[in-house]
């Protein structure tokens, strides 16, 4: 990897990077965070909640995901995709976050001064934002982002995008760009709002331009519930070719490292050399992932069982190289 990375993870309010707390301090949701320090910076992500419910009560599931990378303009812009499976509507906050970025470790010069967002059902948009101060449930938006954990947007930050919405069983996408074609770093977070139920997140993605330094693409999930899920982490170079994509503009060597607190759980580089490689396949036929190409040996991926908990990962270039990658979440149960 072209760069050292160490993620930490700590729970709130206790100051320290671990706590061990009591049942009844954990009656009510307990908000945490992931830091993930590259070398000299760092940035923490936004929170989640942490709540405990009986044994049995709910199986493990995606609670949410974030995704922070280099936007930039046409094939370059960011884009991310989510399930929602289950008989139900699902309450989703969606935030693209830019200027907020700079309490966090980055130079103003460096963050998406101004990201906007486009929700797609198919080919239909179904929603967007420009400042999220400008949406009628704005005060709502603030309120769930505290009530579920999410972390405060800066005072001054009335440029970052956010969506507060309800949305049925299907499959969604949206798109994060600069107003005005700018680029920058953007954080992108997709919230389950409502939690609970039988209504989940079951695949989420992201693609994006990765580079080096601050601009690698760096995500975290929670899963939430009870028992392991068996979950399939892919970052697609090469295939992208066979979605359009010039081979120019592919990041042709992706690598990923999963992280959970301060371990690295797993990495990979070229997805053939996983022990598993062939479930990798045979699983991803399965759940009706999009094949990897016969002639990609380089993308990467990881077929795992995961206990509840926050996790990060990171997916950049080989060699310090950069491209457009996609990062794929997938539910393998």
């Amino acid at each position: 990897m072209p760069i050292a990375c160490k993620v930490s993870a700590f729970l709130r309010p206790a100051s320290a990077r671990s706590s061990v707390l009591s049942a009844s301090a954990l009656a009510s949701p307990v908000g945490f965070r992931v830091k993930t320090s590259l070398r000299t910076d760092s940035v923490t992500s936004s929170g989640a909640t942490l709540s405990v419910l009986p044994v049995g009560s709910a199986t493990a599931s995606f609670a949410n995901i974030a995704t922070r990378a280099f936007c930039s303009t046409g094939n370059k812009v960011t884009i991310g995709g989510f399930v929602v499976s289950g008989p139900n509507s699902k309450r989703v906050l969606i935030r693209a976050v830019g200027p907020t970025l700079t309490t966090q470790g980055l130079a103003a010069s460096e963050v998406l001064a101004d990201p906007t967002i486009d929700v797609y059902k198919g080919s239909a948009v179904i929603d967007k934002n420009d400042n999220w101060r400008d949406n009628a449930n704005a005060a709502d938006i603030t309120a769930t982002a505290a009530q579920i954990g999410a972390s405060s947007l800066a005072a001054s930050d009335t440029n970052s995008a956010a969506l507060l919405i309800d949305l049925q069983p299907g499959v969604y996408s949206f798109v994060v760009n600069g107003k005005n074609a700018t680029s920058g770093v953007v954080l992108l977070e997709v919230y389950d709002a409502d939690g609970g139920g039988t209504t989940k997140f079951v695949n989420i993605a992201t693609r994006a331009y990765a580079t080096t330094g601050n601009g690698v693409a760096i995500g975290g999930f929670v899963i939430s519930g009870n028992g392991s899920k068996k979950v399939l982490i892919r970052a697609l170079g090469p295939t992208l070719t066979k979605q359009g994509i010039e081979t120019g503009e592919v990041l042709m060597d992706p690598t990923i490292e999963l992280h959970q607190g301060a371990l690295v759980l797993e990495s990979n580089d070229n997805w053939g050399t996983n022990a598993n490689a062939a479930e990798i396949l045979s699983t991803g036929s399965r759940i009706g992932a999009s094949p990897i190409d016969s002639s990609d040996t380089t993308s990467s991926a990881l077929l795992l069982n995961l206990q509840p908990g926050v996790y990060s990962f990171i997916a950049s270039g080989k060699s310090g190289s950069s491209g457009i990658v996609l990062v794929e979440i997938y539910d393998a149960d």
